[in-house]
């Protein structure tokens, strides 16, 4: 719950056109296409085992209930992702699935990032509740970029004090070669996947699962196009930005109460000290 909350915090919450794909079968369309070449399996289970690598280049074993300690590699990648996503000026299409309850939602986008500058996204598919309009994203220092699986730094700190970060070995996403990067629960189960681009370091693919390793969501980034500069034909961000930054105001006792009464979920406190 804690993984799946960050990540989803970290990308635009919208909802799109809804589809009948089951959790855990992948996305439809273009997202599945996008996932299809990818080296790892969903299913694969978690060695029992903790064996010492051979060479660099061989895969950290996958973390078990007496593996406590994160891969430094692992996070070595992770952080390199971080910074190409701010460094680097891209151009890109992502594909963001969600799955809840047999049913899921299809957001793609066209994405815009202008090295250590802002990020312009502009939807390709919309649900009526969704402008079509490009925006601005809300990282106004390109210190937290919108269009990169939002993998941020904050969201790797979270990874690292919460769970076992290992690394998993060679892959590919749309067609190119990726390092793959795990995260594992302190149970044994796996919680999410990255998919990192051995060119550019950028994020290609992500994937959340739930404890019963069902992946419950799914992101992409395809068509990725490196500028030395500026990407080429970026458009006009008519439409609004995205609020300037997380609402800090503090809601008083009776205001949650009234919020929990009117239906709405208000956990006494959350998880992994969130």
């Amino acid at each position: 719950m804690l993984l799946a909350a960050a990540l989803v915090m970290a990308v635009p919450g919208f909802l799109v056109t809804a589809c009948s794909a089951p959790a855990g079968s992948g996305a439809s369309g273009s997202a599945a296409s996008a996932a299809a070449s990818r080296t790892p399996s969903v299913a694969d289970p978690a060695p029992v085992a903790d064996p010492a690598p051979a060479a660099d280049s061989v895969a950290d074993p996958a973390p078990v209930a007496v593996r406590r300690k994160s891969s430094s590699r692992a996070l070595r990648l992770l952080t390199q992702a971080a910074q190409a996503a701010v460094r680097t000026s891209y151009q890109g299409e992502e594909i963001v699935t969600r799955w809840n309850d047999g049913s899921g939602s299809v957001l793609v986008s066209d994405v815009w990032h202008v090295s250590g500058g802002q990020t312009i996204t502009q939807t390709l598919a919309a649900g009526s509740a969704l402008s079509s309009q490009p925006y601005l994203s809300a990282d106004d220092d390109g210190q937290q970029p919108e269009g990169v699986l939002g993998l941020t730094m904050p969201l790797i700190q979270l990874l690292e004090a919460h769970y076992i970060v290992a690394y998993e070995g060679a892959g590919s996403a749309d067609s190119r070669t990726a390092q793959v990067v795990e995260a594992w629960r302190t149970d044994g189960s796996l919680a999410a996947r990255f998919w990192l681009d051995d060119a550019t370091k950028l994020p290609l693919e992500r994937e959340v699962l739930d404890s019963a390793a069902d992946v419950i969501s799914q992101d992409v980034l395809i068509k990725v196009h490196v500028a030395a500069n500026a990407p080429e034909a970026v458009p006009s961000a008519a439409g609004p930005a995205d609020p300037p930054g997380p609402w800090t105001d503090p809601l008083s006792r009776a205001q949650l109460l009234a919020a929990r009464a009117q239906g709405w979920l208000v956990p006494a406190r959350l998880p992994g000290g969130l």
